[in-house]
């Protein structure tokens, strides 16, 4: 098939022969919510799976060959630090292509939201709507039971964990529709750009700012930008099937 996409799936609804008709289909990567590495935290916010239940469909993931991808969330009420220091081992062993963390808000219509609505601990008129789905830093409001200033030394170690050792890799659209951006935080982490159409395939290259290859990304999607719609779509198929006739062409000289 020519069309490629990525699944968000739950851990509860992963089995190898569904990945096998994904992957037929062409899924090249699976999302999963993973949230937690405490089966009590799992418990408290009735997600409804287990650690061993991630284990087990993370590990289906990429036996089937396919992108993994998941995440994980601190700070649910009732946490412990022992609970956060079980997701944060979690993350260590896990084998996946990329992670990321969120930090606990109570959505409006949740569960939670309504709770805390109800009992006083969350004013209404407190809530910063505009920022309400920013998951990437600590709201004013703690939940857990670890004391604040413990709770965002857990983060930043988490954080450390997660995108410390690893590349960025992005696709060279994203680079030329943020360049700015892109150029912002290539200047603090380590970034690769994809040069195929597969964001997890080996053809990566590093990037840094004002570099001869990042100028001459920049030239090249510039100039294919600059294409009607219908030759960039028709050369992309072209591409493709060079591309297969050079595998198949190895295959045979292999075999």
């Amino acid at each position: 098939t020519r069309l490629r996409w990525h699944a968000n799936v739950r851990a509860d609804q992963i089995n190898p022969s569904n990945l096998r008709l994904m992957k037929k289909a062409g899924c090249f990567g699976v999302a999963i919510g993973i949230e937690s590495g405490s089966d009590k935290t799992l418990k408290e916010i009735n997600k409804k799976t287990t650690v061993e239940m991630n284990k087990r469909a993370c590990a289906y993931v990429k036996e089937a060959g396919l992108s993994l991808c998941v995440s994980f969330v601190l700070g649910f009420p009732t946490e412990t630090e022992s609970d956060m220091r079980e997701t944060i081992n979690f993350m260590k062993i896990l084998d996946c292509n990329s992670k990321g963390l969120g930090i606990f808000r109570p959505l409006p219509g949740s569960y939670f939201y309504n709770e805390f609505i109800s009992k006083g601990v969350l004013l209404k008129e407190d809530i910063d709507w505009s920022d309400l789905g920013n998951f990437s830093i600590i709201s004013k409001y703690s939940f857990c039971d670890v004391p604040r200033a413990r709770f965002e030394k857990i983060v930043s170690e988490a954080l450390e964990v997660m995108y410390g050792s690893r590349w960025t890799a992005i696709h060279k659209d994203v680079l030329l529709g943020y360049p700015k951006l892109i150029k912002e935080i290539a200047s603090k982490t380590k970034i690769k750009i994809a040069r195929s159409e597969n964001y997890d395939s080996s053809t990566h290259v590093s990037y840094i700012p004002l570099s001869f290859t990042s100028l001459y990304n920049n030239l090249v999607l510039v100039l294919r930008n600059l294409l009607p719609l219908k030759i960039r779509v028709e050369g992309r198929r072209i591409v493709s099937v060079i591309r297969r006739i050079k595998k198949n062409f190895r295959y045979e000289i292999y075999r």
